[in-house]
């Protein structure tokens, strides 16, 4: 059986609506989609880092109970866990306040990537002076072993000033991915673009990669080696969008591991219709609730 590995940061959320703290959970972009493919039963692990505190030994346990593989999270002697203040606007959508820890500068335990696995890795997470050049340790031997490699740059604001320092590591990330997801405002911060057509442009994303770019709430555009063509997104009304992409490349990855008789580069256009709709229900699913996943017993 295929394993996922996704690597990431880890941060404890704390949820405030109208100024008052409504839900408390584990995060991090790579975390919740490794809880939403844990609790769908994908066989995920988690490599990341957390505190020797009592938040950290919570998280473990989540994840742990949701079906996730810790064998390498490294709980770093006398440090804290981050946590993560976010703030719900009147669209449901957060803004952040983080109270970080200094994270430990030990290398990731040694991981066995075979062909058919999966890798996932992005955020400032994987481009952060501290961390970079340990993910891309990992991301050599994911792509060396044959593991498909997801890339999801899910690029913010607050990092934009760091931009020109930070580019060159993003364009190295894009380049080692086969299949890229990401924002539209991901791409506007990073690469100036304001449409799809735009970014599927760029030198980066050579012909062969595939880039699935999405438009928040509004469409969602495929650029495949074998097919290009736009989703329109069924309206809701979101409870909490925390954690609704983390969980839409959660369901892109559970698409793509049922098919396992073709490379991502053959898949055609009815695979990737199925794949496309799998990601927007595990994300719609997120958007009913305020935890940062799927909930348990989610099926489609």
């Amino acid at each position: 059986m295929s394993v996922v590995y996704t690597a990431g940061e880890v941060v404890y959320d704390i949820i405030f609506q109208n100024g008052i703290p409504v839900s408390a959970c584990p995060g991090g972009s790579m975390l919740n989609t490794a809880v939403s493919l844990g609790r769908t039963g994908t066989q995920v692990c988690f490599i990341g880092e957390c505190g020797s505190d009592r938040i950290g030994e919570e998280v473990t346990g989540f994840l742990s109970g949701n079906g996730v593989n810790i064998d390498f999270v490294q709980r770093v002697p006398g440090k804290q866990t981050t946590i993560a203040l976010a703030f719900l606007d009147d669209k449901q959508e957060a803004s952040y306040s983080f109270y970080p820890s200094e994270p430990g500068r030990e290398p990731f335990r040694k991981t066995e990537f075979k062909p058919g696995d999966v890798f996932l890795f992005g955020s400032f997470y994987s481009i952060a002076a501290i961390h970079r050049e340990k993910v891309h340790s990992l991301l050599q031997r994911a792509s060396g072993s044959g593991s498909l490699i997801v890339y999801d740059p899910n690029f913010r604001k607050p990092h934009r000033t760091k931009l020109g320092e930070l580019f060159p590591f993003i364009d190295r990330n894009i380049r080692a991915a086969d299949l890229i997801r990401g924002s539209g405002d991901d791409f506007e911060l990073i690469f100036g673009t304001r449409t799809a057509e735009e970014t599927a442009a760029l030198p980066c994303f050579s012909p062969g990669k595939t880039l699935i770019y999405t438009h928040g709430s509004e469409e969602i555009s495929l650029f495949a080696p074998s097919c290009r063509k736009v989703f329109s997104v069924p309206g809701l009304k979101a409870v909490s969008t925390i954690g609704a992409g983390d969980a839409f490349n959660a369901g892109i990855i559970s698409g793509i591991n049922k098919i396992r008789d073709k490379e991502i580069h053959e898949l055609g256009k009815e695979q990737w219709e199925d794949i496309i709709e799998t990601g927007i229900s595990f994300a719609q699913s997120v958007c009913q609730s305020m935890e940062n996943y799927v909930p348990v017993g989610f099926k489609l």
